[in-house]
């Protein structure tokens, strides 16, 4: 009941948060376009069959002059015009003319933001790329923490070497940037170092607070390593890598859902606020060498801009004034072009100091002011607090007795007609509102005071836009790579087979970095638990790895390979890799039953999602085979020798008559659930469950296993891969963080700083 009011909780912050975020031109084009993409069809069907029809009642009334009765009872005629004529053309009528004002507002639309974009884009806005550069020192030490350590954990390296790698990015990252030269390789095998400069590179093309800052996602979607390892994967289901789809910022894939809308929807209103800014500076600002050359009314023009509040707020002194600048500005009466998007998207005080020394220290504190407006105009909510507080809490009680009680809610069809009637008139003034604001550029946005939030707010509408691909990320590394949750096989320069935490590990703390950074991004419930999950799973896949490597599988693989991987580090780590990640079904093959039996108790102790869809019958079927053959029994001794059953009110007792019923069916629901839902690759598990142990099926999924381990560095290729692009959607965020926290001025508030990025593995 919680989560089923924090994610309504949710839903009501996610219309609040859109307050300030669209611009009058993105709303107008998106009202647009709805009305065209709704009476397109009506109006084109009453133009290619209302026209003819015309013609054709038009020629029997030709014919008709004499007023012949059997013309004017013509049976055709009559029905058409009877059945089709009056409401066809009325319907049509309607959605012609609603085509024609939604083609007009798109249009109109279009116009101001191309406008904007070209002067934002002309005004050097893709060199805010250069503010992701500032952070390349910090960024290399946490690449070596998150890439270079571990990779030189598993050659066996002393860990000192991993600072060397990160001077070697540092260094080849500023030789590829001035130069355009790669990073020379330090050995002849994979080098991490190489492909985290070229990724770390790729992002850099994306500008900050722009819409083309979509690379780091785009690596995730469409790198061919990470592909790889997602898509051979028993483990990632296909309904997640649906949904990591819809997370593209390049291609809209939802039409409200996903980070599209907010990442183009905010990126787009800095674009457009800050052209405003650019031509309303430019046409007003007079350099201080040029004042006593200036006129009359450039003075008193310069003095009003002066005296106006921040950009968004009130209108100048003089909006007339105000309204010619700015209008005036297309038509090359700017004063100065000084100004640029890097004023206003960036606060390095070498370039205040300029302004301040060319145009006077007002103008610079009033492009600061403008500046922080701008900011928390955007990435500001909705003045929620400034409502009643009936408006604010939901009172079950109360609601019951405003609209059920006492026979109101007869009349309660008529009470929500007459709200949707009010909600559509202030929807229809704020159009016209709109409208208004793009007809004159003068007009100043909502802004101010009320509109304004704290920082949480602006971290809240960060995530929105670059939230979910960082958690996809994350979760779909949490699944991959063991070494994440702080476990690995290796040991002391030896595959000793023990896992990461316990006496004699390679000297790794044991400690989760995936919850660390699940708590950064602000993980919703749901995600922390299946990170929770997630860490257990990877412990008992080790767990079993270590068994099957300690019962033979090293020589086994010896056979076919010519070589035990498990005598070789980077073998070794392959080997745990691709059965960890259930790489070709490999570990569904060889442990299917017991994978399957150790989800179902989990999901007794912590509980498991309802299935998002219904499953086929054939699933089912497959169930309850395996179910009957010894499946029930199998999870029956599980359950009770870890006190899954035993923690729900005694039901671990299956002898005591109706408890052992209830024990059966909540034991078979859980299962079915597992089952349904795919969770861990439990579909395929179930399948090698009906194969059962034999030495066939064994023997070929051990030659599968040889066959992904012929080349173990293209499994450290996907790892590296995956994980520096893992960080990077991590350091994006906290660059959009730290960039709005300094442009916004909150530190003027209290408000908490950002907080730094978890260290680890």
């Amino acid at each position: 009941m919680a989560e089923a009011l924090h994610r309504a909780l949710g839903r009501a912050f996610w219309w609040a948060d859109l307050h300030g975020t669209l611009t009058p031109g993105e709303v107008v084009g998106r009202i647009g376009a709805a009305l065209v993409a709704r009476t397109s069809r009506p109006a084109v069907r009453l133009l290619l069959f209302g026209i003819p029809f015309l013609g054709l009642q038009l020629a029997f009334a030709a014919l008709d002059a004499r007023g012949d009765e059997e013309l004017r009872s013509f049976a055709v005629i009559r029905l058409i015009n009877g059945v089709v004529g009056q409401t066809f053309a009325l319907l049509g009528g309607v959605c012609l003319v609603l085509l024609a004002i939604g083609a007009w507002l798109q249009r109109m639309a279009r116009d101001t933001t191309t406008f904007h974009e070209k002067v934002a884009r002309a005004q050097f806005l893709h060199l805010t790329d250069s503010l992701k550069t500032r952070h390349h020192r910090a960024d290399a030490a946490f690449l070596r923490d998150r890439v270079f350590l571990p990779e030189r954990r598993v050659l066996g390296d002393p860990a000192g070497l991993a600072d060397e790698d990160a001077e070697r990015f540092h260094v080849g990252l500023h030789d590829f940037l001035r130069d355009g030269e790669p990073l020379r390789r330090e050995r002849p095998g994979f080098d991490p170092v190489v492909r985290s400069v070229l990724l770390y590179r790729d992002q850099l093309d994306g500008a900050l607070l722009a819409h083309t800052d979509t690379r780091a996602t785009s690596q995730l979607l469409g790198n061919l390593a990470v592909r790889r390892l997602a898509h051979g994967s028993g483990r990632v289901s296909a309904r997640r890598l649906r949904w990591m789809q819809s997370l593209d910022l390049e291609r809209r894939r939802t039409l409200v859902r996903g980070p599209f809308l907010w990442f183009h929807a905010i990126s787009r209103s800095l674009e457009s606020r800050a052209a405003r800014l650019i031509v309303e500076y430019n046409a007003n600002a007079i350099p201080s060498n040029d004042w006593g050359r200036s006129s009359e009314r450039e003075r008193a023009r310069h003095a009003a801009w002066l005296k106006g509040a921040a950009v968004g707020g009130e209108p100048a002194a003089d909006p007339e004034v105000g309204e010619a600048s700015v209008r005036d500005a297309g038509r090359g009466s700017e004063l100065t072009t000084a100004f640029t998007v890097l004023h206003f998207l960036d606060d390095h005080p070498s370039r205040d100091d300029e302004i301040a020394l060319r145009f006077g220290a007002e103008v610079a504190e009033k492009m600061r002011r403008d500046r922080r407006a701008l900011i928390r105009s955007v990435f500001g909510t909705y003045p929620l607090h400034t409502l009643p507080l009936e408006s604010r809490v939901l009172n079950l009680r109360r609601l019951y007795e405003e609209w059920l009680q006492g026979g109101r809610v007869l009349v309660l069809p008529i009470r929500m007609g007459l709200s949707a009637g009010r909600l559509s008139i202030i929807g229809a003034r704020r159009l016209v509102r709109a409208v208004g604001m793009i007809r004159r550029p003068g007009v100043s946005l909502e802004a101010g005071v009320d509109h304004e939030a704290g920082f949480d707010v602006a971290v809240r509408k960060v995530h929105r836009m670059r939230g979910p691909a960082a958690i996809a990320a994350m979760e779909l590394r949490a699944i991959l790579d063991p070494e994440y949750h702080g476990l690995t096989l290796l040991a002391n320069g030896k595959g000793s087979g023990r896992p990461q935490g316990e006496a004699g590990g390679g000297g790794f703390s044991g400690a989760s970095t995936a919850m660390a950074d699940a708590r950064y991004l602000g993980a919703d419930p749901a995600s922390i638990r299946l990170i929770s999950s997630l860490e257990r799973r990877a412990a008992r896949n080790l767990e079993r790895t270590r068994a099957a490597l300690e019962g033979g599988l090293g020589a086994r693989l010896a056979e076919v390979l010519g070589v035990d991987p498990s005598r070789d580090r980077e073998g070794l780590r392959a080997l745990q890799a691709v059965i960890h990640g259930d790489v070709d079904g490999v570990r569904s093959a060889l442990f299917g039953e017991a994978v399957l039996v150790e989800s179902v108790v989990d999901a007794l102790l912590h509980g498991v999602d309802r299935a998002p869809a219904r499953p086929r019958l054939a699933l089912r079927v497959a169930f309850f085979r395996w179910w009957r053959a010894g499946g029930k029994q199998r999870l029956l001794r599980a359950a009770l020798s870890s006190g899954a059953l035993d923690r729900r009110g005694g039901e671990g007792e299956p002898e005591a008559g109706w408890r052992r019923r209830q024990a059966v069916r909540r034991l078979r629901r859980s299962a079915w659930r597992i089952i349904a839902a795919d969770t861990d690759g439990a579909r395929a598990c179930l399948r090698s469950a009906l194969r059962g142990a034999k030495a066939d099926g064994r023997a070929a999924a051990e030659a599968r296993l040889a066959e992904e381990l012929r080349h173990p560095s293209r499994i450290s290729e996907q790892l590296v891969t995956l994980r520096a692009t893992q960080s990077l959607t991590l350091l994006g965020v906290r660059n959009y963080r730290e960039q709005v926290w300094r442009l916004g001025g909150y530190a003027e508030d209290g408000d908490p700083g950002p907080r730094s990025l978890p260290g680890g593995v």
